[in-house]
């Protein structure tokens, strides 16, 4: 019983690992301030939460503004390119809202709907691997965008998990605004970090037979 709580028992490890995902979270939402350096805060936090996941989880904030900054104009491109298809799905979605809402298209509302839906499942097989494999291989960001929409459709069983657990937080929040702000303190401490980190597990399994040998933790 006493084992559960040693230093190499499963409680510390647990409380260590929640506390360096804490800390991911913070760097994260402190770099995505300006907005446009949501690429390079996201990339670096992909890339920490696996050091994390990995066991390498000394200098965490040293690796985490090391890898802000080695990677900052590529991933700021690749965060222009997510950020730019987030706000054509979003215009799409608030067109098939706005059509769906006229009594003109009536008969048509089901397939609206569906069409609305598809939309947003096409960007989540084509982003949910985006990131983590700007964090994880040294290719151009057309390149893994390219492997992202390959790895999508081959693995949207497991993209779409993914994806889904990206957006919980913004679901809860268009869902319940209330339970939202009563649980606000939960998200600056999780909100991204805490989804990104099962995302690192979900994302490692999809790609573990491309990863070297030595990086298969």
């Amino acid at each position: 019983m006493l084992q559960i709580f040693s230093m190499d028992g499963p409680l510390y490890k647990f409380l260590c690992t929640l506390a360096d995902i804490v800390i991911i979270n913070i760097l994260w939402l402190i770099t995505i301030i300006p907005v446009v350096t949501l690429g390079p805060a996201t990339e670096a936090a992909y890339y920490t939460l696996t050091k994390v996941y990995k066991g390498e989880d000394s200098k965490l904030i040293r690796k985490y503004f090391k890898e802000f900054k080695d990677g900052f104009k590529k991933n700021l491109i690749a965060g222009l390119v997510v950020l730019f298809f987030a706000a054509v799905v979003a215009m799409d979605l608030l067109i098939f809202y706005n059509l769906i809402k006229s009594d003109d298209y009536s008969g048509s509302k089901e397939i609206i709907r569906i069409i609305g839906i598809a939309f947003v499942i096409l960007y989540i097989i084509l982003f949910s691997f985006f990131m983590p494999l700007m964090a994880t291989f040294e290719n151009s960001v057309k390149q893994n965008l390219k492997n992202s929409l390959l790895l999508g459709v081959r693995r949207f069983y497991i993209a779409l998990p993914m994806g889904i657990i990206t957006l919980i937080p913004l679901l809860i929040f268009l869902y319940d605004q209330q339970f939202f702000v009563k649980t606000f303190v939960l998200y600056i401490m999780l909100g991204f970090a805490g989804p990104a980190y099962i995302n690192v597990i979900l994302f490692r399994f999809a790609v573990k037979e491309y990863l070297p040998k030595d990086d298969e933790a």
